[in-house]
């Protein structure tokens, strides 16, 4: 029962009715209208609104992704990196310096190179790059959990492997790594070596040698043995114009027997063989290697046709070959007192000049560099304790062609002392260039770099 009360009506069920909706004469309900002005700005209102909610998750992705690709990267191959502080220092030369006499740096542990200003300090997982110039750390690389096995470097590059066949190249400028190459193979087998080749650098391993582009670390080529040898040696390969030549060991059933494999550069394909000389193969030009032969030989071989061709000569048993390049050869004699030096000509081969050492000193092994011979004279420290007189020694730098004195330096008394007392012979050249001299212990045990010398 309804009851209408002051214009009310009561509905006996306890709620409201609902005003009926308004309706147009055709029975539709009209729509709301709205100015052209009031439907743009909602429209626009509405874009932008949309634009900002996209604009915000795809930001958020973006910063999810590339943090979790950050934290992959880095967890991947646990890297740890410092620096680079402060700008990057030149170097102190573009070649080999005349009259080096000056230590811009002193070395503690082994020194793998110079890259510009550079010189790069290896250590167990890494490598700390510091200034020639003053001395301080400008960046580090390394990584957890691996073990550094090799370093080798180009001016801007500096390239590591490690243990678990990874191999990274680092900027030189930065200590940033520019790429990351897994190369199989036995890197814990102490015969794993990194080589540079022009742009190219070189893995040497037992089982394989691998050309990596230096640039970003694209692999080139892979090459076994040769046939008949089981294994590739480690020895520096014999750099020529197109060819680069690696030497391979264990042939034919003998450790004793080795074979130098000339391989197109570009393509790792053989293009030709030869018996190698235990004394290995050096370098004279960009087509022509020498060797000293165990049969008091001088073997120069020429494979600038499609077959090397051999020439041999006598050779003075008194002679030790200490370095060749240039087409100059640069030997020593046995008693270490005499420097001969041998130009090797298409023609044939003549003597340059002999150098004698001073009354009582001897000679360290050379090094030829930017037609220099950068050689040590003096008296060795096992020899100095038996004479009961101080160890010391000279830096000569000798013109290559002539073999007249251009200058020489005294090197520091420190470079005698420690674990360097007993050593019975004397520092050898281990590089030249940048405009550093470098100079440190060589034998058949270890090899070091103690000191670099500057104009």
């Amino acid at each position: 029962m309804k009851d209408d009360l002051d214009g009310w009506t009561w509905n006996s069920s306890g709620t409201e009715s609902e005003d009926p909706p308004v309706v147009g004469p055709d029975g539709r309900v009209p729509r709301i209208r709205r100015s052209p002005a009031e439907s743009a700005r909602a429209t626009a209102a509405w874009v932008r609104v949309r634009a900002v909610k996209l604009v915000t998750v795809a930001v958020v992705l973006a910063l999810a992704i590339g943090g979790w690709q950050t934290y992959k990267y880095l967890t991947r191959y646990h890297e740890q990196m410092s620096g680079p502080h402060g700008d990057f220092p030149a170097a102190l030369g573009s070649s080999a310096p005349v009259k080096p006499s000056r230590v811009v740096a002193t070395f503690e542990g082994s020194m793998s190179g110079i890259a510009g200003g550079l010189y790069l300090h290896e250590e167990p997982r890494g490598v700390t790059a510091f200034s020639l110039r003053t001395g301080k750390s400008y960046w580090h690389y390394g990584r957890e959990k691996t073990g550094l096995v090799d370093v080798t470097n180009s001016r801007d590059t500096v390239v590591l492997s490690f243990d678990d066949q990874l191999v990274v190249g680092i900027d030189a400028h930065s200590g940033k790594p520019r790429w990351h190459v897994k190369v199989p193979g036995d890197a814990k087998s102490g015969q794993s070596r990194l080589w540079l080749d022009e742009d190219t650098v070189i893995l040497s391993q037992p089982a394989s040698v691998t050309a990596l582009a230096m640039h970003d670390g694209k692999r080139l080529w892979t090459a076994p043995p040769p046939k008949g040898c089981r294994k590739w040696a480690v020895r520096a390969p014999v750099a020529l114009k197109d060819v680069v030549a690696y030497r391979a060991t264990d042939c034919e059933g003998s450790s004793d027997e080795y074979v130098l494999s000339g391989m197109d550069r570009s393509t790792g394909r053989p293009r030709w063989q030869l018996k190698d000389e235990i004394t290995g193969y050096w370098r004279l030009d960009d087509h022509t290697m020498a060797t000293a032969s165990v049969r008091d030989a001088l073997v120069v071989t020429d494979v600038s046709g499609s077959r090397p061709r051999t020439r041999s000569t006598a050779l003075s048993n008194d002679l030790s070959l200490g370095y060749a390049d240039d087409n100059i050869m640069v030997f020593d004699s046995s008693s270490s007192r005499t420097l001969t030096a041998i130009r090797v000509t298409a023609e044939g081969n003549r003597t340059a000049w002999t150098h004698p050492a001073a009354k009582g000193l001897e000679f360290g092994r050379p090094w030829i560099a930017d037609g220099r011979v950068y050689v040590t004279q003096g008296v060795p420290p096992l020899d100095a304790r038996r004479d009961k007189v101080p160890a010391s020694a000279r830096l000569l730098v000798l013109d290559a062609r002539t073999g007249h004195e251009l200058s020489r330096a005294d090197l520091p008394k420190s470079l005698f002392q420690g674990e360097n007392e007993d050593q019975r012979s004397l520092p050898a050249i281990r590089g030249a260039g940048s405009g550093v001299v470098l100079i440190g212990w060589a034998d058949f045990a270890f090899s070091s770099v103690d000191l670099a010398l500057a104009e």
